[in-house]
């Protein structure tokens, strides 16, 4: 399994499904093997428990007195040897799968043996067994100390786990009768269950939200309006979800929401106006000590979600909620300044989502507000002050200008997304000034950006660093887009920026690569170093993400014919999982 070739890879995962099937048995016992009186008792029960099935087996050989077991008849023949329960299956897989020297090709090669033993036991068995090959994967599996603890194991994890769940298991093996039994099972026993409200049915953990909410959108869009069968439960489970203090849940949950209401459109206002009524009230308590801000950010990225979708079935929006989120967006940046420093980062990070979802509404809602939106944008981007006045600026204070510039980018880049059809010439250059007053603020903060001081910092999780790093992300996103969208006069405006400055020195910045990242993995991988395109640390050795072995990526703009011997893309979920070998 731990072959470099793809093919040998995928042969030893056959073989080992093969084995597995071969001994499977719904009780774990071996059919025709001889079964002694005293087993015989055991198995006769009822199976015990997952939690406690090793401690009552001991009991249970404890009590009963030591006698000989009886021997097989003469002549007795044994048909199998082996015998594996599901349980027990998928236990070998997951253990091997997080053993710290297992190669990250052997764990691609057992990602593929998982999706040929599912499909070997066949649709009844999966659709029984549907939560249990789901706790499998999201605890024993992503729950690892090995994987849970190492962001790159984590990821390629996360991504093979979605791929089994919803590409082999979603589409491949259940039936429509199948996938309404899985969703329904998922937000009954998952998603139900966040936040805690009963003790015996604990909190679900971060990494089996993420699965589970992706294997719901999957699951929906498979069904389409058969997902109205379960419609109000599942509202009410993914707006539960939304307030989870985790950014991946969040997001996660508000794409699986737009799924959500575009296979059930008559849901689209209930959850719109939930959304905006719980973001009001979690507003009002952002001074209380709660956990708010977090619930806040959340609530606003479920309502923007939910307000996307509204172009795809126009009979069932509203243009009062339209307006009414619109006016919601600017009065809290109009009142942020009034208000302390960290309420109002997140009184405008809720703003500006809220603003890039309306974004999304298109041109025909975007025209009547566009003037007020480039004041908006104009007052948040504004040209940097001097060198004087940055002198005395404090490294909170620096890093609640950053982000406040990171979200107001954002919404830019969603209007460019959504809206090209409104930029012209002017809208061009207004938004090129936008950008190189950004990249000059940039160049004004302090050169130390990291401090050990908790309470300098906007965020306990994020340094000035990873907000400047974050910035320049939006603004080198925001000029791709201008680029390739600008009219024929406004590329002018971008001839005269420093575009071709800033995207140098962000590859040449040798800030950016820290002692502990990149030149640390190099150097400890360098004795096992065989192919440019060998990824182990989510940086690789690469130089490129235009080139992938034989798969080239066109530059936008860019003939299709130009690009030639390029294999046609394989959907095969086992050629997906291998792909992730050689992505970041």
């Amino acid at each position: 399994m731990d072959s470099s070739s793809s093919q040998v890879r995928h042969a030893a995962a056959e073989a080992l499904a093969e084995a597995m099937i071969r001994g499977y048995s719904e009780t774990g016992v071996a059919e025709g093997a001889p079964v002694s009186s005293k087993a015989s008792r055991r198995f006769s029960k009822k199976p015990p428990k997952r939690t406690g099935t090793q401690a009552s087996m001991v009991a249970d050989e404890d009590e009963l007195p030591t006698s000989r077991p009886g021997s097989p008849a003469p002549g007795g023949k044994r048909t199998q040897d082996l015998a594996l329960s599901l349980t027990e299956i998928l236990k070998v897989l997951s253990t091997q799968y997080a053993k710290m020297p297992t190669s990250n090709k052997a764990r691609a090669a057992i990602g593929v043996c998982y999706g040929k033993v599912l499909r070997k036991l066949g649709e009844k068995t999966v659709e029984t067994n549907y939560l249990r090959i789901l706790e499998n994967l999201t605890i024993d599996l992503l729950g690892q100390p090995n994987i849970a603890n190492n962001r790159y194991r984590l990821l390629i994890s996360r991504r093979i786990v979605d791929t089994i769940l919803q590409d082999i298991v979603g589409q491949k093996i259940l039936g429509e009768s199948g996938q309404t039994s899985a969703a329904k099972s998922i937000i009954n026993d998952i998603l139900k269950n966040y936040p805690q409200a009963l003790t015996e049915r604990p909190e679900p953990s971060k990494s089996t939200l993420i699965a589970a909410l992706g294997a719901v959108a999957s699951l929906i869009n498979n069904l389409g309006s058969a997902a109205n069968n379960f419609a109000e439960s599942c509202r009410d489970g993914l707006l539960q979800v939304l307030q989870h203090p985790s950014y991946s849940v969040q997001v996660h949950a508000s794409a699986c929401m737009k799924a959500f209401v575009l296979a059930c459109p008559q849901q689209l206002l209930p959850c719109l106006s939930v959304c905006m009524n719980s973001l009001s009230r979690e507003l009002s308590l952002l001074t209380s000590g709660r956990n708010s801000p977090r619930r806040c950010v959340g609530f606003a990225h479920g309502l923007a979600a939910t307000l996307s979708a509204s172009p795809a079935r126009p009979l069932h929006g509203s243009v009062d909620i339209n307006s009414r989120v619109l006016t919601m967006a600017t009065n809290l940046l109009k009142s942020s300044g009034q208000s302390e420093l960290r309420v109002s980062s997140t009184q405008i990070q809720v703003a500006w989502i809220l603003i890039g979802g309306l974004m999304s509404l298109g041109p025909n809602f975007v025209k009547i507000h566009l003037s007020q939106l480039l004041l908006l944008w104009k007052n948040a981007l504004p040209k940097p002050l001097s060198k004087d006045n940055t002198a005395h600026r404090s490294f909170l204070e620096a890093s609640f200008l950053t982000h406040v510039r990171e979200c107001a980018l954002g919404s830019i880049l969603s209007f460019l997304q959504f809206n090209n059809r409104l930029l012209t010439v002017d809208v061009s250059k207004r938004i090129a000034t936008m950008l190189q007053n950004t990249s000059a603020f940039l160049r004004t903060l302090p050169s130390k950006k990291i401090t050990d001081d908790v309470a300098q910092r906007l965020t306990p999780a994020l340094q000035l660093h990873d907000l400047d790093m974050m910035v320049q992300r939006r603004v080198l996103q925001c000029y791709i887009k201008l680029v390739n969208l600008s009219p024929a006069g406004g590329s002018e405006a971008l001839l005269q920026s420093n575009l071709l400055t800033i995207a140098i020195s962000l590859f040449a910045d040798p800030e950016n690569y820290s002692a502990n990242s990149l030149s640390a993995s190099i150097a400890n991988a360098a004795a096992t170093f065989e192919t440019v395109w060998d990824v182990g640390d989510n940086s690789g050795f690469g130089i490129t993400g235009l080139i992938s072995g034989f798969k080239i990526k066109g530059l936008p703009g860019q003939q299709d014919n130009l690009i030639e011997g390029t294999p046609v893309e394989t959907d095969t979920p086992e050629e997906a999982i291998d792909r992730l070998l050689l992505s970041p």
